[in-house]
């Protein structure tokens, strides 16, 4: 709040000072000096958080669309990018693993991270700023395996089943009793993840349908390859979220302008992307 304050402050000044222009000649020259002086604060006061906020995220279709490591697309991108522009956050995007950016994010102060899912576990971790999508997560498994349809998650759990390191995924799974070394095996993205399941290198993937399909036509295979085996959990929101030691002018300077994007509906406006 005391970063907007000041912006306001500082465009007051500037008002004030082009009055002062247009009084008289004599103060001409100074009202252009004095022009010139508040226009330097304020763009001094907006990029003070493009110094401070790092951005982090990972490629994952259709909500992040990665080519060249440089986020390019994607529904979640494009309410991001918008946010960012507005608070004048100059800041790149950095494509990582999953994990990585997760630690950043959870250890390190200033730092946005998207799409990130909403937790129980995690809700101490971060800032919850906007919410982007919903999800919905099934066991999936290679198709003509009837062996491996379950009515249970006692089925599940004496079969192998793959999942994204420090992924929601991965840590739901846990939660279910699958053992990291034991039944539950780790990868770094969500492609290899599905991969692992076509070779038979593991029995389930632990997955929403819709990150599925994108990730399927960058593999050039189709999703009819699997079956749903087993639904387990319920609908879980992917959030744009920012680390818990986040300066406060600067968490106030995002939820003032998510305020405004609400209010104009961007978030439906991206549904047509």
């Amino acid at each position: 709040m005391k970063n907007l304050n000041n912006y306001r402050k500082c465009w007051t000044t500037l008002y004030s000072q082009f009055v002062v222009f247009r009084i008289t000649d004599v103060q001409k020259k100074w009202g252009v000096l004095s022009l010139c002086f508040a226009c330097i604060c304020c763009l001094n006061i907006l990029s003070v958080n493009a110094q401070q906020v790092r951005v982090v995220t990972e490629n994952l279709p259709p909500f992040q669309i990665v080519e060249n490591n440089k986020v390019v697309a994607g529904s979640s991108f494009k309410i991001v990018a918008e946010l960012l522009k507005r608070a004048n956050i100059q800041s790149p995007t950095e494509v990582l693993p999953w994990a990585r950016a997760f630690r950043i994010a959870s250890t390190e102060p200033n730092v946005i991270i998207f799409s990130i899912t909403r937790s129980e576990e995690r809700e101490n971790q971060f800032h919850w700023l906007l919410k982007l999508h919903t999800l919905n997560h099934s066991f999936y498994a290679l198709k003509g395996r009837p062996e491996l349809d379950v009515s249970s998650t006692e089925d599940l759990l004496s079969r192998s089943v793959v999942a994204v390191t420090n992924s929601y995924e991965a840590n739901a799974l846990k939660e279910f009793g699958f053992t990291e070394g034991l039944n539950l095996v780790q990868t770094n993205n969500y492609a290899t993840a599905w991969q692992m399941v076509k070779k038979g290198r593991a029995d389930y993937i632990y997955a929403d349908e819709f990150v599925g399909n994108p990730v399927f036509n960058a593999m050039n295979i189709t999703p009819d390859l699997f079956d749903k085996k087993f639904r387990i959990g319920g609908s879980l929101d992917l959030y744009v979220a920012a680390s818990i030691e986040t300066a406060s002018d600067t968490l106030e300077l995002l939820r003032h302008h998510i305020a405004q994007m609400k209010s104009e509906d961007m978030a439906a406006a991206s549904k047509s992307y």
